[in-house]
C-alpha cells in the first residue's frame, strides 16, 4: 500500500505512522520519517509504548502474573522472545537485514499465536482475548483505508479525467450506477459459470 503509488504531500514512510496514529508521538523524537527512524520507532524505541520491543515486554510481564493460567509452552516461547528482544540493536536492520529480521519475528509471533490458540482454556478470558483481537483488527483496517484514501489517492485536480468525481470532490451520481452495473455483470458471469 505504501509504495504502490507515490504518496501525496508526504514522505514515503508517513502513511505507516498515520495508520497506527503515531505521527505526533513520532515527531516529538525524530526529525524525518525515513526508513531508519520509522523502523527504530516501531521496533526498538524504548520511549514508544507501542514499539514491538515494548509490546513483548508488556506481554511477558502480563504473562508472568498469569503463569498459573497459561501453558508452559506459551511461557517458554514468550520468555525466549523477550530475552532475544532485549538484545536487539539497530544493526539488525543491516545484518541480517530488514526482511530477514521481520521474517524470523513473524515466525515467532505465529508460533506464539498458535500455542495460545491451542492451549488456552475456552472460557471468559479466552472470549475477551478474541474480542480484543477482532476490535484491534477492525481499527487497523479502518485506519489503513483512511490513510490510503488521504495519502495515496490523487488530488481532485489530478483526477480531472475521472468522470466519477464531481467538482466538489465527492463521487457523482454516475459512480454508484457504474458500480451497480459492474457488480451486476460480475454476478451474472459467476451465475453462468455455476
Amino acid at each position: 500500500m505504501l509504495f504502490g503509488a507515490t504518496p501525496r504531500d508526504a514522505q514515503p514512510w508517513a502513511p505507516l505512522l498515520a495508520i497506527f496514529g503515531e505521527t505526533e508521538s513520532f515527531k516529538t523524537r525524530y526529525a524525518d520519517a525515513d526508513e531508519s527512524s520509522v523502523l527504530n520507532f516501531f521496533t526498538l524505541d524504548p520511549d514508544n509504548p507501542s514499539s514491538i520491543r515494548n509490546c513483548i515486554r508488556n506481554a511477558r510481564a502480563n504473562s508472568l502474573s498469569l503463569r498459573h493460567y497459561i501453558s508452559s509452552e506459551l511461557w517458554l516461547d514468550l520468555n525466549t522472545l523477550y530475552l532475544a528482544a532485549e538484545e536487539w540493536t539497530p544493526e539488525l536492520f543491516t545484518s541480517p537485514g530488514v526482511f530477514a529480521f521481520f521474517a524470523v519475528l513473524k515466525d515467532c509471533f505465529y508460533r506464539i499465536a498458535g500455542i495460545r490458540q491451542s492451549t488456552t482454556p475456552r472460557d471468559l478470558a479466552y472470549d475477551f482475548m478474541q474480542l480484543g483481537i477482532m476490535l484491534e483488527r477492525a481499527e487497523c483496517v479502518a485506519r489503513m483505508l483512511d490513510v490510503k484514501y488521504h495519502f495515496l489517492l490523487p488530488r481532485l485536480e489530478d483526477a480531472s479525467a475521472d468522470r466519477s468525481i464531481c467538482c466538489n470532490g465527492r463521487p457523482c451520481c454516475a459512480a454508484p450506477r457504474r458500480s451497480r452495473r459492474i457488480a451486476s455483470a460480475t454476478a451474472t458471469r459467476f451465475e453462468s459459470r455455476t
